[in-house]
């Protein structure tokens, strides 16, 4: 059992044909690879590995901050201020003769050719046989990061739709615009639309845009904040999220039933 909890306030769970999305709305970095993918970057500008986090959290919190005084800033400003940074405080002398946004092009094309995590690539063929649209979101790069992944891993093909970034509402996820913006560009209403993250604050930002929202809890001590009003539900990888929808597990014979108008088999009356 793949599936943590469903701590969803609705009615119905995901699984049901009246109520899966019609979209899967992905995000990106933590969420189909790694983000200390980008440690090999930090090693070659001769910064700790064990930064990553740190700077990405950095990054994250000053952006948010930006956006929420009603100044958007695009990532990769943001990302090459903090790598200067921490270039500075390490007393190296590259900073002198690299800048910041040089630096972040090592980070970004790291993230690049990232490896996706093992359980991505048949999640997205399931969703593709489901005939549910994925599509991505993010606040990095949709075309120098997103896109590069997936197709360096050979499944981009399964991505049918939009690949978006925070750059074209110019608004950074968690704040509403840039879900309402992707729903916009999906052509489904909100409620239709499942934002996937590793994230809390992510979707809990999707949510109170009105989408649905599923929590990959990754890292098992990262446990959803009581603070933030409960997810849909909350799955510890992919295969958790397809058992969810009655794509995959034990639920997936019967869900397809169904959605079919099929009986199911003997002994099982559904009571």
């Amino acid at each position: 059992m793949n599936v943590i909890k469903k701590l969803t306030g609705y009615k119905q769970s995901l699984d049901k044909p009246e109520l899966k999305p019609k979209a899967v709305l992905l995000d990106v970095n933590g969420t189909i690879f790694a983000a200390t993918a980008a440690a090999p970057a930090f090693k070659e500008l001769g910064l700790n590995e064990s930064l990553v986090e740190l700077w990405f959290a950095n990054v994250l919190r000053d952006a948010f901050a930006a956006q929420a005084a009603g100044l958007f800033r695009p990532f990769k400003e943001v990302g090459a201020h903090h790598l200067e940074v921490m270039l500075r405080e390490a007393g190296k002398e590259e900073w002198s003769r690299l800048t910041g946004v040089d630096a972040m092009q090592k980070v970004m094309a790291a993230w690049a050719a990232a490896p996706l995590y093992p359980d991505i690539p048949e999640a997205l063929q399931h969703l593709n046989n489901a005939n549910i649209k994925v599509s991505v979101l993010t606040n990095g790069s949709a075309e120098g990061i997103a896109k590069a992944v997936l197709t360096g891993n050979k499944v981009m093909q399964l991505v049918k739709g939009p690949m978006l970034d925070i750059s074209m509402p110019e608004s950074w996820k968690p704040f509403p615009s840039s879900y309402q913006f992707a729903v916009k560009q999906l052509g489904v209403s909100a409620d239709r639309v499942c934002m996937v993250a590793s994230h809390p604050w992510d979707i809990a930002g999707a949510m109170q845009a009105g989408l649905r929202g599923v929590y990959v809890q990754r890292n098992p001590c990262e446990v959803w904040p009581e603070y933030l009003p409960a997810p849909d539900a909350v799955v510890q990888d992919f295969a958790g999220l397809l058992e969810l929808l009655g794509l995959a597990g034990p639920g997936a014979a019967a869900a397809k039933a169904v959605e079919s108008g099929s009986p199911t088999k003997a002994g099982s009356s559904g009571v």
